[in-house]
């Protein structure tokens, strides 16, 4: 398998040509390395017959404003299993993650059940309709009950799924967030509180399931890849979502924005390390099914939308994003530490010059946010002061990174976000 991934690798890298041109003309002139990339992406084609993972178009009424169910209720509603935590965290793989509260009602006051993280998925990974209004109306919010719309102000009377929208604000801010390698489910729900905490937004996990850093890093690889492979097969008229690589956080989140754009809502995802990895590929699915539905570039107002669609990135493994230039969309904010090892090897990092080698990775006008300094053990109690780096300053060398002291994501990224962008109220 690994001679094959270099032929591959090789062929698409060295040429500004699209690869099927570039297979056509080889093939002619009988190159075996083009003989065999031709092999294998008629095996990868083959798949495109399979059945599409993705959610088909449908309509859903939501429920009447103060509809309360228990928790053993929640799941029947949204069209989707329960997950209970185990020792085995892959379980939870492609899992929406929420918080549910139920209070208690006049006729049963024992009928009360506190905060639980809970995990919901369909086997499929096609949440409908159904699915996505209950994970937004028990998304995260912040502990201080505070809500933002998507213009950083605070809503008055919040009301998911309602015709006429929030009272006194706009659309409710609602965060995807996917997590890295090696983070166990508490870890992940701790980090959905924190951004909660730090935006103001309803927070939505998507669960990336580990099996430890070996696999991991193996499903990484195999994530960066297939956005190679599957935009090929694109160029060459393959149209359609092609499994050749089955993430099931992928399609999970390749499905939630995809909902989100069919109803008109705006998508914002975060995603730290391997989350940046899934969340590319899950990306290129989506506008690429979009865009045949007609949906993408995205409009509004009779003009083109590209803030309907964010991405913010922290300290990403991803090496391919679509194209974000103006007005297109979609619009990109990379936080890197520059002494961090996983953006540098693997995404938009500072090793050898960001405009050497990152800025091409970025996908179009992104916004680079380069930083430098040390992360405290208790952030709460200490802040870092991080420094910020001109991209065209941004440059270390290979003995400076580090795998995982400048990784963290509630240490040191998320910190670094709020020192970047400030308290969300005032």
């Amino acid at each position: 398998m690994l001679p094959a991934i270099l032929a591959i690798l090789a062929l698409t890298a060295c040429t500004d040509q699209p690869v099927g041109y570039q297979d056509q003309h080889n093939t002619e002139e009988g190159g075996v390395l083009s003989r065999l990339f031709g092999k294998l992406t008629s095996a990868f084609k083959s798949k495109a017959d399979l059945d599409d993972t993705v959610v088909p178009a449908s309509e859903w009424m939501p429920p009447p404003p103060g509809t309360d169910p228990a928790v053993e209720e929640l799941f029947g509603l949204m069209g989707l299993e329960e997950v209970q935590p185990t020792e085995e965290n892959m379980n939870l793989d492609g899992a929406l993650v929420g918080l549910h509260e139920h209070f208690p009602d006049d006729d049963d006051p024992e009928d009360f059940y506190e905060e639980v993280c809970f995990f919901a998925k369909s086997p499929n990974g096609t949440p409908g309709l159904e699915a996505m209004f209950w994970a937004e109306m028990f998304g995260v919010r912040s502990t201080d009950g505070r809500v933002s719309d998507i213009n950083g102000e605070e809503i008055g009377m919040e009301c998911v799924g309602c015709e006429e929208g929030n009272t006194d604000g706009d659309e409710t801010r609602v965060i995807f967030f996917v997590n890295g390698i090696k983070v166990g489910w508490e870890s992940h729900c701790d980090n959905l509180a924190q951004i909660a905490d730090k935006t103001g937004a309803v927070v939505i996990g998507v669960y990336n399931g580990t099996e430890g850093m070996v696999k991991d890093v193996w499903q990484t690889a195999w994530d960066r890849f297939t956005v190679q492979i599957e935009n090929t097969l694109a160029d060459w008229g393959v149209n359609k979502t092609v499994e050749i690589h089955n993430n099931k956080a992928v399609t999970t989140l390749m499905n939630a924005i995809i909902q989100r754009v069919r109803q008109g809502k705006h998508v914002e995802v975060w995603a730290h390390s391997q989350g940046g990895a899934v969340t590319a590929l899950a990306l290129h699915r989506a506008l690429r099914t979009l865009h045949a539905e007609g949906l993408y570039p995205v409009m509004k107002d009779g003009e083109e939308y590209p803030q309907a669609i964010k991405i913010v990135t922290f300290g990403s493994a991803a090496s391919q994003w679509p194209r974000g230039l103006w007005p297109d969309g979609p619009i990109y904010t990379h936080y890197v530490h520059v002494r961090d090892a996983t953006p540098s090897a693997l995404g938009v990092g500072a090793w050898g010059g960001f405009t050497t080698f990152g800025e091409q990775r970025a996908g179009g006008d992104a916004q680079m946010v380069f930083f430098d300094g040390e992360p405290q053990e208790d952030p709460a109690v200490d802040p870092p002061q991080f420094i910020a780096i001109d991209p065209d300053d941004a440059d270390v060398g290979f003995l400076d990174l580090e795998a995982e002291k400048y990784h963290g994501s509630n240490e040191v990224y998320f910190e670094m976000y709020e020192q970047v962008n400030g308290a969300w109220y005032h």
